[in-house]
């Protein structure tokens, strides 16, 4: 599967970017995928500051898991992927190199299920050196 980003400087870059998070688990979980690994989107040659992306990421992940666990609102726009039929895709890994990438994916995470109004989210980070 293949996922192509938004560039930082393009108009509505935050919103592009959650869409493309939305269509990479909607793929996956159509392709019959358990688990989904990906790199930070949108960073990189993308431009965009890891933090951001980060932040992105992290809700783009909390929101799905909470739309597919049945916790109601957010699945944001289309896409599908919602409620009826049960999911394939249950875990998403972030595979990074950097530790500082890793780190903020955390606080990015932490900051995402803190905000999901108690709602059941589940997103696990996975952190490699080269």
């Amino acid at each position: 599967m293949h996922a192509v980003p938004p560039f930082h400087a393009a108009p509505r870059w935050e919103a592009q970017l959650a869409a493309c998070w939305r269509r990479a688990y909607v793929v996956a979980d159509a392709s019959g995928f358990r688990v989904l690994a990906a790199p930070l989107l949108g960073a990189g040659a993308r431009g965009a500051p890891t933090e951001a992306a980060a932040a992105v990421a992290a809700r783009a992940a909390v929101t799905w898991r909470r739309h597919r666990s049945g916790g109601g609102g957010g699945g944001g726009g289309g896409g599908g992927g919602g409620g009826g039929a049960e999911a394939q895709l249950h875990t998403v890994r972030f595979a990074v190199q950097e530790v500082e990438v890793a780190a903020a994916l955390g606080a990015a995470l932490e900051d995402a299920v803190r905000g999901s109004a108690g709602a059941f989210a589940e997103a696990k980070m996975t952190s490699e050196q080269p």
